[in-house]
């Protein structure tokens, strides 16, 4: 039996992730919770800024924060909720 084969049925056949399409990337991660494709897709660039920057997710999120935040002053219910929740993100997904 060739390593290929060997690999595939002890279950730990590897894949080239960077050659997936997004879409199959997703359902990795939410239907086998497969880490590796979630480490994947935080290296693309799937996201577009207003400006016409693709950035990564950390970096999305990050802007959706801070533009949630833009134009707030103090810390009000408002802006806790969005720190919590950008923090929730982070913790969850980067």
């Amino acid at each position: 039996m060739s390593s290929e084969n060997q690999k595939m049925a002890m279950g730990t056949a590897q894949r080239d992730y960077r050659s997936l399409p997004t879409r199959e990337l997703v359902e990795l991660i939410v239907n086998k919770a497969d880490r590796h494709a979630l480490h994947e897709s935080h290296a693309r660039r799937l996201f577009r800024l207003a400006s016409g920057k693709c950035v990564v997710f950390a970096e999305y999120i990050d802007n959706l924060r801070e533009h949630a935040l833009s134009g707030r002053i103090g810390r009000d219910r408002g802006t806790i909720l969005i720190e919590a929740v950008f923090d929730l993100l982070t913790d969850r997904f980067v």
